[in-house]
């Protein structure tokens, strides 16, 4: 039982390695001048799985600690990794939903208003908070979510590190 949470886990940072190489080919294409087609809805629907799934991991690694050894901050440096990874988690789904928004709304005005092809609605004030933070940013959201995500990724692969010393402690 042990084991489920850092296999689970391995699973996921692989997929977040396979969806940061996805947005990479947008970021060689937009910056780098290089040809290429960016894969936009594979790269939402992944990247909504992973975070997801990050924040789930996250759950269930307190539970598991709790679970069995009746305190879960008894991780010490794995336990503050993953408190570092929660506001880069949340920052990656907001800035990913906010891109997939203006996205699904630009294909929605080149194609037609009966051919709305956008999966994330955010409703309300999120959605208000989410359109101011984009004007903020104009044109350099992507950006500021590559590298939100890449600090992500780092931050992940660091948790490898820790939980096997966690394993062996």
């Amino acid at each position: 039982m042990l084991y489920i949470h850092p296999a689970i886990m391995a699973m996921l940072i692989i997929l977040c390695l396979y969806v940061a190489r996805l947005g990479f080919i947008r970021l060689s294409v937009r910056r780098m001048g290089r040809k290429g087609v960016f894969p936009w809805k594979r790269h939402v629907l992944l990247g909504k799985v992973a975070l997801l799934g990050l924040l789930l991991g996250m759950g269930s690694g307190l539970t598991m600690t709790w679970l069995l050894w009746g305190d879960p901050f008894s991780t010490g440096l794995h336990f503050l990794g993953a408190l570092g990874m929660l506001p880069l988690i949340l920052f990656g789904i907001a800035t990913g939903l906010l891109l997939d928004h203006k996205r699904a709304a630009t294909v929605s005005r080149t194609v037609g208003p009966n051919h709305y092809v956008g999966s994330s609605r955010v409703a309300g004030a999120g959605r208000a908070m989410l359109d101011r933070l984009g004007a903020r940013l104009g044109g350099q959201l992507p950006l500021v979510h590559a590298l939100g995500n890449g600090l992500l990724l780092l931050l992940a692969l660091c948790q490898i590190w820790t939980g096997i010393g966690v394993l062996r402690g």
